[in-house]
């Protein structure tokens, strides 16, 4: 991650006009936060950083409404502001599984894990081999109770990738349950 970090950092270095990367390095700094490869305060100030400067070059685009309303959600807890920036993002880009996959996790971070599951298997739909959106519908089927779904959907993810962390860790939540 700190490798692409670096690339996008050296495009807007020679194109400070170059939105697209803004954004760009606005997930990638989302990601380092979720993950806590970097303190929070670090990690999600430079997404919202990048987010906003990506949006002032160009309002229409979804990837940075959606890293913003990462930083929003995960960070500094403004749910509404979160929830406005998701539907805007889906609103630009319905077939983003990124959104639909962050929005996911913005739901079950707020308690509506149905609302959850509906925007996980959305993403999922969008793109079924992506093994982050696999392992974390697992896990929200799971804290929505529904254990079967949780067993099925984690060895899913274990299918498609049998050294994938998330997906061990997702079936083995899933038994502790």
């Amino acid at each position: 991650m700190y490798k692409a970090i670096g690339y996008l950092e050296e495009a807007v270095r020679r194109d400070s006009g170059y939105a697209q990367a803004y954004a760009a390095l606005a997930a990638a700094y989302d990601v380092v936060g979720m993950y806590e490869i970097l303190p929070p305060d670090r990690s999600f100030a430079k997404a919202q950083e990048f987010a906003n400067r990506a949006l002032q070059l160009d309002e229409t685009l979804s990837e940075a409404y959606t890293a913003r309303a990462a930083a929003e959600s995960f960070w500094q807890f403004g749910w509404v502001s979160a929830d406005r920036d998701f539907q805007r993002a889906i609103a630009l880009d319905s077939s983003s599984a990124l959104a639909h996959h962050w929005y996911g996790e913005h739901f079950n971070g707020i308690g509506d894990a149905e609302r959850a599951l509906s925007e996980l298997k959305r993403a999922r739909d969008l793109d079924p081999m992506s093994l982050p959106v696999n392992g974390t519908l697992g896990r929200v089927y799971r804290d929505a109770r529904h254990y079967p779904e949780a067993i099925q959907q984690c060895r899913k993810t274990l299918e498609l990738d049998p050294h994938f962390p998330l997906g061990h860790w997702c079936l083995a939540q899933v038994y502790l349950g």
